[in-house]
Order: structure tokens, then sequence, then C-alpha cells
């Protein structure tokens, strides 16, 4: 007798956008990111547009809280850099408000490479140079076809941590920036939990196979000229798991364009990234100052203005 072969269910495309949204390897908090995300996932051969994406994200309460805003940064010096593994920016993410959620992680130490902006996330459970220098001992023993995987330059920022004596040996300093962390809040809110640690790695390589925009190509793409490098990197990271900067606050515009009746959700007093951008709840406007700077709205429960400092 012959076997009948199972025939695969096909989701409806709210049900395959969802799967696509609900898992941290393939998710994004971006219309954009999630319609390029599903695309490359598509094994049911779903038909669906940008329009598609942009109106099952406005049913998800989640997208809506972590929302970006524009904040205004002093213009740094563009930086060139001829290849991958020719210069890393390092930078360390406070975790501690979750610490106990997450096997003791108080701190992120966040890796970028600069030409191709691949990233490397590592947990610390401190901050001591002794503990940042083991960790990175660990990434530079690592091979991949017997040559070892550490850049030319590895810059950080001033901190203490940074220059102390047992890494003062290993790099120069300098910055660098929050892209996972915001990624990390989003599963948070997602999954309703405090543990982001079992997901970390499949975070950060959502990050990796993402579009970025200033390459025009997925990091993991430039970072490695052959893809199958790539396989043999993730492999010696994962033992290390198993091992184990606040910017300015957000310009508000000089002209606060809202009128009476508005509903608008209230942006966060700080600016971390482990906790949504946006309110829960949703404000409706009463009033607006004849300053144009000054709004005030309330809503069941509770009240707020926001005005331009």
């Amino acid at each position: 007798m012959h076997r009948r072969k199972r025939q695969k269910i096909v989701p409806s495309l709210t049900e395959y956008l969802l799967s696509i949204w609900l898992d941290p390897s393939t998710t994004s908090n971006s219309i954009e990111g999630l319609y390029r995300s599903a695309s490359r996932h598509n094994v049911f051969k779903l038909e669906f547009t940008v329009d598609d994406i942009r109106n099952f994200l406005s049913y998800q309460s989640t997208y809506k809280r972590h929302l970006g805003f524009n904040l205004q940064y002093k213009q740094q010096k563009h930086t060139v850099v001829p290849g991958p593994l020719i210069k890393w920016q390092m930078d360390l993410a406070d975790m501690q408000n979750s610490a106990e959620y997450n096997d003791g992680t108080n701190y992120l130490l966040t890796i970028i490479d600069a030409f191709s902006k691949y990233a490397l996330v590592i947990p610390l459970q401190n901050k001591q140079g002794q503990t940042i220098a083991r960790a990175l001992d660990y990434i530079f023993r690592i091979k991949i076809n017997n040559k070892a995987y550490k850049p030319m330059i590895l810059l950080s920022d001033n901190g203490k941590e940074f220059i102390a004596k047992e890494v003062k040996q290993v790099w120069i300093i300098e910055r660098f920036n929050k892209t996972i962390k915001q990624k990390i809040a989003q599963y948070l809110s997602v999954y309703r939990t405090q543990r982001y640690i079992d997901a970390l790695e499949l975070i950060t390589e959502n990050y990796n196979h993402s579009y970025h925009h200033t390459i025009r190509e997925l990091p993991v793409n430039v970072h490695f000229a052959d893809t199958s490098l790539h396989k043999l990197l993730i492999p010696q990271l994962h033992n290390y798991y198993k091992y184990l900067n606040d910017k300015n606050n957000p310009i508000i515009p000089e002209t606060l364009h809202y009128a009476r009746g508005d509903k608008q959700r209230k942006l966060s007093a700080k600016t971390k990234s482990t906790v949504p951008n946006w309110s829960s709840e949703v404000y409706t406007v009463t009033k607006k100052i004849m300053d144009r700077n000054t709004i005030i709205g309330n809503s069941r429960d509770s009240e707020f203005s926001r005005f331009r400092e």
C-alpha cells in the first residue's frame, strides 16, 4: 500500500503574518521590515502587499506601543571602512531592571562591525574590566577556517569598564547604538514576559538577517562573503550562551499638530529602549493652549499634558 503524502495546510494570510510577527527570529517592528521578512519565508506562496502588512500591524497593540520617534543627534563624521573585520564598535546595554528574570544578566556587551553592520550580543553579569576582557577573549579565540575571528581595531566609549587594566591592552575606545534593546523590548511586549535571555540569540540573528538601509543589504550577507562561514560561527557563539546610552531626550516639534478630539498615545518620559515608547492608554485631546506648544488630554482614568520645553 502506498502511503498518502501529508498535504500542507495552507494558513490564512493573517495566520501566516501572525506566525512571522510572533517569531523572534523573523519579526520586525516596521512595515517594510515585516514585508521583507514575510516575503523571504513565504513557503506557502501567499500573495500580499505592503498595504496588507500595514493593515495587519494596525491591529497589533505592541506595534503601536513600540513605534519609533525621531531623535536629534550631533552630526558624526562618517566612518570609512574598506571591509568587514577591520573596525568594530562596542558598548554596554544596561539591563539591570530585568536581571532577576534573566539569570542575573545585568548588561549586554553589544558589538557591531562598522562595515557590514553585523552585530554580536554577549550577556554579562557585571561590567568589571576582567569580565569584559574574558568575554572578548572568548570571541577572539573563535576560529573560522583556521582564521581568528577578530577585527583590526575595536572602538568603545570612555566608560571605566573599558579602560580597566585587563581591557586596555586589547583595543581603542569609541561608542555604539541601541537597536537590539528595541527588539528585546518588542519581544517582551509580544510575549508578555520579562525573560528574554532564552531568545537573545534569535533576536540578534533577526537583526543580522534584516535589511539595513545604510548598506542596502542584510548584514549577514555583507559580513560573510561565503554564507557557509556564518554557519561555522553560530555554533561557537552558542557555546558562550550556554556558558554563561540613553541619548538626548526626544525633541518635540515647535508646532504640535493636534486638534481637539484627536486620539493620541503618550510618549514615555524616558527614552530607554527596554520599555515601550508609547503608552498603552489612548488619550483624547481636549484642549490646545494658544502658545501652540501645549496640549491637554484625558482618558477615562487619567489625564496628561504635553509641551515643548
